[in-house]
């Protein structure tokens, strides 16, 4: 119920020129999502969706080549652009972790969506640890949200920066 469906993914790509670009922009993220179960031995069940936009050519050319991560098991759920002009294409390869899109130009948008099952870390038995980043080198995040869902009973432990808000909300064991 968390992960954003196909007819959030047309609304943001509706809201995409409205957003003000800050100098320097090169990428937009319109979109920078990931929802994640933890499970009590340390796996993990990931759905990751972004939507990005080209808003300079070395943005364009580094939508081009997506990298899907290479341990664990990967199920493509969307991966298409959108050319300004709205033509929409669904990516024209993926091979070895990597998604590639042709005829990208300044402006398009780029959607991927995928889910990773993660294997449990061999360094930290039974335990989780991962990073998140809300902004890049180049890269503006209009939305960037992380939803992580772990067991009641599992202590967290969490470093962030100031300005990034947390909530924490109980349902049900998780």
């Amino acid at each position: 119920k968390y992960t954003p469906k196909e007819s959030d993914l047309e609304a943001i790509i509706a809201r995409a020129n409205k957003i003000p670009v800050f100098p320097g922009t090169q990428v937009l993220y319109l979109l920078d999502h990931e929802v994640t179960l933890v499970n009590n031995d340390g796996s993990a069940k990931r759905v990751i969706t972004q939507v990005a936009q080209a808003t300079g050519k070395q943005g364009r050319d580094l939508l081009i080549k997506n990298h899907l991560p290479r341990s664990g098991t990967v199920k493509l759920i969307h991966a298409y652009s959108r050319r300004p002009d709205g033509t929409r294409q669904e990516a024209s390869s993926m091979r070895n972790s990597v998604i590639r899109f042709r005829g990208l130009e300044v402006g398009s948008l780029v959607v991927l969506q995928y889910v990773h099952y993660m294997r449990p870390q061999r360094f930290l038995p039974n335990h989780y640890a991962a990073s998140w980043f809300f902004q890049g080198l180049n890269r503006q995040h209009a939305m960037g949200l992380w939803v992580l869902i772990t067991p009641r009973e599992r202590r967290l432990k969490v470093v962030k920066d100031a300005g990034i808000e947390e909530r924490v909300s109980r349902e049900g064991a998780y």
